[in-house]
């Protein structure tokens, strides 16, 4: 089992989606976009499973510091434009409520 964390990354926050093997989300979050927000969301993933896998989309310069945080702790991360994606609009995540 694995838990897969994608992040939405901004100047000064996050917003986090942690999900399982089965597709379902266990856990949403928003974080300081500090080391020590990063280092709070890398705790709560592993306190989940120890494996870990993060995809976060980058926007300007905010999201260098977080992929590099995770990458240095051992995750395997992505950087990943949503509009790159074919068929992320279909899951409703483009235009949240």
């Amino acid at each position: 089992m694995a838990v897969y964390v994608g992040i939405d990354v901004h100047k000064h926050y996050c917003q986090a989606a942690l999900m399982d093997n089965n597709g379902h989300v266990v856990k949403e979050l928003r974080f300081d976009n500090t080391s020590q927000g990063t280092s709070s969301l890398i705790t709560l993933a592993r306190s989940i499973d120890p494996q870990v896998e993060a995809v976060v989309e980058p926007s300007a310069n905010f999201w260098i510091r977080l992929y590099d945080k995770l990458e240095e702790q051992g995750i395997n991360v992505l950087a990943l434009r949503s509009e790159r994606v074919s068929g992320f609009n279909s899951f409703g995540y483009a235009n949240p409520p």
